[in-house]
């Protein structure tokens, strides 16, 4: 029998393959059995998939599971495989970004014992890598670092590695770690072996979201470590929640958008559960000093370098810096001719202040009705949706970033919550033993 499972393999198998003949040409495209290989992959994972109904029910959908598993990682380990084979002979990935070659530049400041944001990157890898030329003759970001500390930082093994030892790792190969960890969480948080089959696919097998930890967009990155709080508070590891929720604040500038909306529900869940104020004083104290930990040091290094590259900068104030572009309704101003060129000085906060209010004062209340972490999570959601609507910048991988978000509240919210339900209702107020 088809099921919904098997059509979503069918999808990830051919959409993939799709996807990688849409950047034909690309020097990943090197004859055609590279690409061949991603959909017959995923085809004939569906053939099986199908075919592979014998047996008890539970036995046939662990089966099923193992097939799309075993699926989807060969699909994405492939195109891995590949991936570092073109860039050790040193052509350029597919879609491989220049953020990417950028933090490892960092990294390599940071190893000579150079503030990576107070320095110059018009000699390095960085500069060639793309034609950096813009409207004013050169591009502001060969004197800025747009990314938080965690980013460079977590890369610094791997450039070390790679220039001592010659070692075929880079900075995709972290974001694609990432993709495979919050995978995982979000796999294992559900019990049954269908539900745990369709998250799989809308994770790991979807081509929408692992493209980009591929291409070495750094989102990745800080959605584990987020997925990996709402888990860890859902269970009340109130120490490893703050880690993460700390490492999350100090990998990507986004995730501060959602602080205010964490101690809305901090404040309300503590007011209904008192008996959980030492653990959730714990997981501040732990956020707080581990995001102190990432950030204090490189603030007190060059206090107006770190604001004016990772503040100033992302917001698009300075000139040249992010132009108007992507989906983002601030376009429109372009289109419909109210200001001059993409490359004018804006700032989207006041249209992002406007446009966010009502989602603030809705999800506050939404919060206050219902202080869960999951629902603090689906908020969240929201809120980064509409601040990304009207950014200055709106590139593919933030909304696969908030894809990826929704994907998280889906399974966290709603999935998990629906089989603890179904089970009491099966097996009484008792938990119901894990699937294995």
């Amino acid at each position: 029998m088809i099921t919904l499972e098997a059509i979503l393999l069918f999808i990830s198998g051919w959409g993939s393959g799709t996807l990688l003949e849409n950047h034909y040409g690309d020097p990943f495209i090197v004859g055609t059995g590279r690409i061949l290989i991603i959909p017959l992959l995923g085809l004939v994972g569906f053939i099986l998939y199908v075919f592979s109904g014998a047996g008890k029910k539970q036995s046939r959908e662990r089966t099923r599971f193992f097939i799309a598993a075993a699926t989807t990682l060969a699909i994405l380990l492939t195109i891995v495989s590949q991936q570092v084979s073109i860039r050790v002979h040193g052509q350029k990935g597919f879609g491989k970004n220049d953020g990417a070659v950028q933090t490892e530049e960092a990294a390599r400041f940071f190893l000579h014992g150079i503030n990576p944001y107070t320095a110059q990157y018009h000699n390095t890898s960085f500069r060639y890598f793309f034609s950096r030329d813009t409207p004013n003759g050169d591009h502001v970001a060969d004197t800025h670092y747009a990314y938080l500390p965690t980013v460079f930082l977590l890369d610094v093994p791997g450039v070390w590695l790679k220039d001592h030892l010659g070692a075929p790792v880079d900075f995709q190969t972290i974001s694609v770690i990432a993709l495979l960890g919050l995978s995982t969480l979000l796999i294992w948080s559900v019990k049954s072996w269908t539900t745990r089959t369709q998250v799989l696919l809308l994770t790991i097998g979807n081509p929408f979201i692992w493209v980009f930890p591929i291409s070495g967009f750094n989102d990745m990155i800080y959605l584990c470590f987020l997925v990996g709080a709402v888990v860890a508070t859902i269970h009340k590891r109130w120490v490893w929640a703050g880690l993460a929720f700390g490492l999350t604040v100090a990998t990507k500038q986004t995730a501060w958008a959602t602080i205010p909306f964490l101690f809305w529900w901090w404040w309300w869940y503590k007011r209904q559960f008192p008996q959980e104020t030492k653990g959730l004083k714990q997981m501040v104290a732990y956020a707080l000093v581990t995001a102190g930990i990432f950030l204090v040091p490189f603030i007190i290094w060059s206090p107006y370098n770190f604001y004016d590259d990772a503040v100033r900068y992302v917001a698009g104030v300075i000139p040249w810096s992010y132009p108007i572009s992507g989906v983002t309704f601030l376009q429109y101003l372009r289109i419909w001719r109210l200001i001059p060129s993409p490359w004018t000085v804006i700032p989207a906060a006041p249209f992002q202040l406007f446009a966010a209010t009502p989602v603030l004062l809705l999800g506050a209340k939404f919060i206050r009705r219902k202080p869960s972490i999951e629902n603090w999570l689906s908020v969240s959601t929201i809120l980064v949706l509409v601040l990304t609507l009207f950014n200055r910048f709106g590139p593919g991988n933030y909304y696969s970033a908030v894809l990826t978000m929704a994907i998280a509240s889906y399974v966290l919210g709603y999935l998990r919550p629906k089989e603890k339900n179904e089970a009491e209702k099966k097996y009484g107020h008792g938990v119901r033993p894990a699937q294995k």
